[in-house]
């Protein structure tokens, strides 16, 4: 777990696939620097979130990954 978000590892990279928030009740997340893939419905259903910064080593999104993020309005992507 990393602000927010539950984490699986690949290689030697222990966040290197962001696959979930730790809840639907979250209000930001920062995803953490490492991380190379945000999976599908990562973020999916968490209504209350309304930030999150995703660092520049994302090579993917996966689907629907911030469906139902109704409030979400900033977005941090350098």
């Amino acid at each position: 777990e990393y602000s927010g978000a539950v984490y699986l590892p690949i290689g030697e990279s222990s966040h290197a696939l962001l696959i979930s928030a730790v809840s639907q009740s979250i209000t930001e997340a920062e995803i953490h620097p490492d991380t190379e893939i945000i999976a599908g419905n990562a973020f999916s259903q968490c209504a209350a979130i309304t930030k999150i910064t995703i660092p520049e080593k994302v090579r993917h999104i996966g689907d629907k990954a911030f469906y139902g993020c109704t409030n979400l309005d900033k977005i941090y992507f350098p």
